[in-house]
């Protein structure tokens, strides 16, 4: 499998109270599963959360921690963590760097299938909240070992893609020591 960069281990992300942290920092005790989001506004990255929040005692079982990642202010960092109650950690990176590093991509991303994606979201109850970050920035999914040692990673291609968490937990189950 594949291993972090030291370059984008050392990149440096901030809370959303402001406090820097080095992205290493997510993964130095046990293994994470870092999510990113397109923006703070962002219907997609609102449905994202509300499934990851349906496998979070899953993931609890396993010792994954998990981390959100936007790329906002830290006040619409705090605003979208209040509005959606997150109980995960979460981060803000506003220059882009760990999205770049991670393979994430930037583009317009809108297609006749985020169209369909986006009817699903709203009849989920999810709703466009204002832009809140880089607009054009997909998001996507990386599970990190607490060695570096990357066991899942998505990149989103356009706006609504969806992460299979069910698959992520099967991999991370299939990780685990024997």
């Amino acid at each position: 499998m594949k291993q972090i960069e030291q370059t984008l281990a050392q990149t440096t992300i901030y809370s959303a109270e402001g406090q820097e942290t080095l992205f290493s920092d997510l993964y130095s005790t046990s293994r994470v599963l870092v999510v990113f989001v397109r923006h703070f506004g962002c219907i997609f990255c609102r449905q994202r959360l509300g499934d990851l929040r349906d496998i979070a005692a899953e993931l609890a079982e396993t010792d994954t921690q998990v981390a959100v990642i936007g790329n906002g202010t830290e006040l619409m960092a705090q605003a979208f963590a209040e509005d959606l109650k997150l109980e995960v950690p979460l981060f803000t990176d506003p220059k882009r760097e760990t999205y770049r590093l991670a393979g994430m991509k930037r583009n317009f991303g809108l297609g006749p299938r985020s169209i369909l994606n986006a009817a699903r979201s709203w009849k989920g109850g999810y709703r466009q909240g204002s832009v809140a970050g880089d607009v054009w920035q997909q998001g996507g999914a990386i599970v990190i070992q607490n060695d570096a040692r990357v066991i899942w990673h998505q990149r989103d291609t356009e706006a609504g893609d969806v992460i299979d968490f069910g698959a992520i937990v099967e991999a991370v189950k299939a990780d685990l020591p024997s």
